[in-house]
């Protein structure tokens, strides 16, 4: 379907070809070592040329699987562009994604539209700021109009935390190339760590 994205394997199915438009239901199947379920492949002006793609699937495995997946092109969300040292990330991931292209060989990359929602659970986020790292879930993971958003509750150096983080692929997209907020218990080791001095005024954890 595309050479520089991974085959999928082991595939079970239906195919319809009517009217210049070839659909495929994909049941189940294997990407890399990710499980694939209620996909749908849709190819439309395929004798006429100059179609279009639209492609749905649900794909379930191991975070640095996902990332792998989706670095590659088209799509290519790589590290730059996510923000995050995708090999170091531990965790799984239980995703629904959406894609839209031109069935041309070169098309512009603002033609591609990718669409992907989901949850992360058991993750490790190594060094998200100041070399802390984060881990918890479910974080609820979404990705569209060039941005890509983490959310939920886990853990900041073993401390609660209710985070969001949002970073833009090209920072000229949008208000602000990466923003974090975030809601926690900060003592005084945490606000040594983030590099804010309060010591003066304040003692103990701050809610």
């Amino acid at each position: 379907y595309r050479s520089t994205l991974a085959p999928v394997t082991d595939t079970s199915g239906t195919g319809h070809f009517d009217k210049d438009v070839l659909e495929i239901s994909i049941a189940e199947a294997t990407l890399i070592d990710m499980s694939v379920k209620n996909a749908i492949v849709s190819l439309d002006n395929i004798i006429a040329g100059d179609g279009h793609a639209n492609i749905s699937l649900e794909v379930g495995g191991a975070l640095p699987t996902v990332f792998k997946y989706i670095a590659a092109e088209p799509l290519a969300l790589n590290e730059e562009k996510i923000g995050l040292d995708t090999r170091s990330v531990k965790g799984r991931a239980d995703l629904a994604i959406n894609l839209s292209f031109p069935t041309v060989k070169d098309f512009p990359e603002d033609q591609l539209k990718v669409v992907v929602e989901g949850k992360l659970n058991d993750v490790s986020l190594p060094d998200v700021g100041k070399d802390l790292d984060m881990k918890g879930g479910p974080f609820n993971v979404d990705i569209r109009s060039g941005m890509v958003t983490i959310d939920g509750d886990g853990k900041l150096e073993d401390r609660d935390v209710t985070f969001s983080w949002s970073q833009y692929f090209n920072p000229d997209d949008g208000p602000f190339a990466s923003q974090v907020t975030a809601k926690a218990s900060m003592d005084n080791a945490m606000r040594t760590r983030l590099g804010v001095n309060l010591d003066d005024w304040v003692d103990g954890p701050i809610f």
